[in-house]
Parts: C-alpha cells; structure tokens; sequence
C-alpha cells in the first residue's frame, strides 16, 4: 500500500496545476483471512466437545458443538461474490438460531 498524493496527472484545475486526491492506492486486494489463531483453538475445542457428546450420546452437547462450529465456518470464504455472502449470512443465522434452540431446549 502506497500512498498517492495525486489521483492522475490528466486531471488539471482552472490554473494547470494536478489536482489533489489524496487517496489510498492498494497495490494487491486485501484478502479475506481464514481461523485466526482463537478461532483454530475454539474449533478445536468445540471439535473435542463434540467427539465426547457422540461418545457420551448426548444430544443437545453435539447439536450445541455442529452451531458452534458452523458459526466459526462463516468467515470462511465460501464462494464467489453475492452468493459467498449468502452462504456465510446464512450459516451465521442457522447457527445462532440453533445454539439459541438448544440453549432454550437444556433450559426447559
């Protein structure tokens, strides 16, 4: 990233002189970034947790560990353009909606 003071030098004001942008000029896209660090430990945990409610046969620990997995799988790039952020809205919103259901099934 560099910064350019000018946006380009056709453009000229009523005097001649190169008319000032001020703008950021990225030289390569910024990239969307996979797990973070945090990210990779939680999915490890929840991963874990999720292997002792299949062997524990505990229902709503594995359904609670599947929402928490797919809500850190929701960054991820997951296609191209509009139908990309799609996907990645709705894996957010099935996961909230499914870790708010078993919180509310544990609860009752």
């Amino acid at each position: 990233m560099r910064y350019r003071w000018f946006a380009k030098d056709e453009e000229k004001d009523d005097f001649g002189e190169p008319v000032s942008r001020a703008l950021w000029d990225r030289d390569e896209p910024e990239e969307k970034g996979g797990l973070t660090r945090g990210g990779k430990a939680g999915a490890f945990f929840a991963f874990a947790a999720m292997c002792y409610a299949l062997w524990a046969e505990d229902l709503q620990l594995f359904l609670f560990c599947m929402a928490v997995m797919l809500y850190l799988l929701h960054p991820l790039p997951l296609g191209q353009g509009g139908q990309g952020k799609l996907l990645s809205n709705f894996l957010r919103g099935f996961s909230l909606a499914l870790g708010w259901g078993i919180l509310i099934w544990v609860l009752l």
